[in-house]
């Protein structure tokens, strides 16, 4: 199946994801698919998940064979008042593709994909933001039991994020725009 480079919410993207002894690279959409018997069902799947809510959220997606890695290289936040918010991209000048920490199901020949969530940093002024695996903790997060020690480990802090402001409007359909 065919993939975008840009991750958008319906749109499909690049997952890496753990099946048997190995791993492999598999393009699905974004957005979860709701189980029959969540009261949410008639709701647009879920795009991403708080970190601190994936325990309440669904805990069978914390099941190594749920977690996956989304390849990004770069993502997006809106920037400005309301009506006119514009994207801003930040990424990494040292790793120009990386992976965010991500979830994924199938429910019935619905299949797609969740990021995590965690608290930002500086220079993202502390908003919500992808967690983002750095890549010597790969296999942590697609092998390690939940609640092991350093299963969870977001972002190096030796790598500093940029910052690219752009006048490209934000919105669901702003990436016809480019």
């Amino acid at each position: 199946p065919r993939w975008s480079s840009e991750v958008w919410p319906g749109r499909r993207a690049l997952v890496v994801r753990e099946y048997g002894m190995g791993r492999f690279c598999d393009p699905m959409r974004w957005g979860l698919p709701h189980v029959p018997s969540d009261r949410k069902a008639d709701e647009p799947p879920t795009t991403a998940i708080w970190h601190r809510d994936i325990w309440r959220h669904d805990p069978a997606l914390l099941g190594t064979a749920q977690r996956c890695l989304i390849i990004l290289d770069s993502f997006a936040h809106a920037e400005g008042p309301a009506g006119a918010r514009t994207r801003t991209y930040y990424g990494y000048d040292d790793m120009p593709i990386f992976a965010w920490a991500g979830v994924w199901r199938q429910v019935g020949s619905k299949r797609g994909f969740a990021g995590i969530l965690v608290a930002g940093a500086d220079p993202v002024e502390a908003r919500a933001m992808p967690a983002i695996v750095p890549p010597e903790h790969y296999s942590t997060w697609l092998q390690a039991e939940a609640g092991m020690p350093g299963w969870n480990i977001w972002r190096d802090p030796s790598r500093t994020l940029y910052r690219e402001v752009t006048e490209q409007p934000w919105g669901r359909a702003s990436w016809l725009t480019k």
